[in-house]
């Protein structure tokens, strides 16, 4: 073989060698680019993400103190209507203690804040019942008020009057007490409690 010949072809095999190791290293830059592209991609989509967490706990704090406060401030109305509703309930049992604690009151009119229904109803419970078509009213003994008659006797009273087959209704009437309350003795004392 000719050795202009063989030069040549030596000269190919390190011109292919040459280009061949220039596409790689072309290869490994364009690798590392894209793996910075791709890091610096990470970190702003990391960021991104924080930013939106910061304001998700910044939204989610002032949520929590909005539904602090209007706790709060229902708390306040529950209390001052609890407030209210023991003030009315001592002024009742003062106009109660003032007529007597038997519902008469001593007063010919209704108490203020009675309807008239509800003053028939406290005049006929006193033991007087009004005239009708000129009739004298009927007399009716004294009402006990059910504090002065302790429980355990009025539940005597009613399991007496059920045994002789009187009806819950004639029950409350003769003894003058809550159609309810005999009612309730009656169940509980269906179920032996």
């Amino acid at each position: 073989m000719d050795p202009g010949l063989m030069a040549l072809l030596a000269v190919m095999c390190l011109v292919m060698l040459s280009i061949s190791m220039l596409r790689r290293s072309e290869r490994r830059r364009a690798t590392a680019r894209e793996v910075t592209r791709e890091q610096v991609a990470r970190i702003r989509e990391q960021r991104d993400i924080g930013s939106s967490l910061d304001e998700l706990l910044v939204r989610l704090e002032q949520f929590s103190r909005d539904i602090n406060a209007q706790i709060e401030t229902r708390c306040v109305k529950i209390e001052t209507l609890i407030r209210d509703a023991d003030a009315r309930i001592a002024q009742l049992e003062r106009l109660r203690g003032a007529s007597g604690g038997d519902g008469t009151g001593g007063n010919a009119g209704p108490a203020p804040g009675i309807t008239a229904p509800a003053a028939e109803r406290r005049r006929l419970e006193a033991g007087s019942m009004p005239a009708v078509g000129g009739l004298p009213t009927a007399e009716r003994r004294p009402r006990e008020t059910p504090s002065e008659v302790p429980m355990a006797a009025r539940r005597t009273q009613v399991y007496t009057l059920a045994d002789g087959g009187a009806s819950a209704t004639t029950i409350a009437r003769d003894l003058r007490m809550p159609l309810g309350e005999v009612e309730l003795l009656l169940k509980l004392r269906q179920y032996g409690t």
